[in-house]
């Protein structure tokens, strides 16, 4: 029996192991990456500030050159701008080989972005005093880049200087969303579309069935309508065509339209008749 319970205590230590492995190879940059100066270890990527050393104060006290061990008192907190994150590069340097903050630029976002200082990793503070690193040492690389960008890499800021290229870097894994919120958002929009179809159908039945009901009714009224416009047309052919207005004729002068008549002679007087002769007294 405790043989049988050792057992399954053995087999379930195994696949919390076998979880926990997949799990950190899923969430693990893809480095080891080889660059010219040594060996890229991991990366980081953060919004939390970081450790910089207080130029300020280090020259007031007389120290120009980086020192590899920062007293608390020198250390400032820097947090990353506003809608950006810090990506940390840490770098084993090989022995006779150097490191510059110069040698890589970040590309991420669609820009390129310097690099922001370099710290030993023993002492975890970024120094602008240290700019080049010679090996072997382990240091940091400090660069910032959009919080939204899902991909970065490191780019020779040096294009005649041949450098060895630095693979890309996700950043952000993109997620597929789950198809079901989508299909429910999706068939609201079914179902109001075959309620409207629905609905548009009920309409057109309905007035094909009142259509139906008065088929006669509206013949009769078209026949009426054709017949009234067959009659109007008639009646407009038989008026005669509206006799055209002549133009009014000029009215001769009175002179011109009635001469004076001729100056008529006066009639001849009637030969006046010879007086009777008297009778003869035939008595004397």
């Amino acid at each position: 029996m405790k043989a049988k319970s050792a057992f399954f205590q053995i087999r379930r230590l195994l696949c919390l192991a076998v979880l926990g492995a997949a799990f950190y190879s899923h969430a693990a940059p893809p480095f080891s990456a080889k660059i010219h100066a040594g060996t890229i270890e991991r990366m980081q990527r953060t919004s939390e500030p970081v450790s910089f050393v207080n130029i300020e104060g280090a020259i007031a006290n007389d120290e120009v050159n980086p020192v590899d061990i920062v007293p608390d008192g020198l250390r400032v907190e820097v947090a990353p701008g506003d809608g950006e994150v810090f990506l940390i590069f840490t770098v084993a340097v090989l022995p006779n080989r150097s490191l510059s903050t110069l040698d890589y630029r970040l590309r991420a976002g669609g820009a390129e972005h310097e690099c922001k200082g370099m710290a030993l990793e023993s002492n975890n503070a970024f120094d602008l005093r240290r700019v080049v690193q010679k090996g072997p040492a382990m240091v940091k690389l400090l660069f910032s880049c959009p919080e939204t960008a899902e991909e970065a890499t490191l780019v020779n800021a040096f294009p005649n200087v041949p450098l060895t290229p630095v693979p890309t870097i996700t950043l952000i894994e993109k997620t597929t969303p789950p198809p079901e919120p989508e299909a429910e958002v999706a068939a609201e929009p079914a179902a109001e579309g075959a309620e409207k179809t629905a609905d548009a159908q009920k309409n057109a039945s309905e007035k094909e069935e009142t259509t139906a009901e008065t088929p006669e009714t509206t013949e009769e009224a078209d026949k009426k309508a054709e017949d009234a416009k067959d009659k109007k047309t008639a009646a407009a052919d038989k008026k005669p065509a509206a006799k055209e207005k002549k133009p009014a004729e000029e009215k001769k002068p009175a002179a011109e339209e009635k001469k004076p008549a001729a100056e008529e002679k006066p009639a001849a007087k009637p030969a006046p008749k010879p007086a009777p002769k008297p009778a003869e007294n035939l008595w004397f």
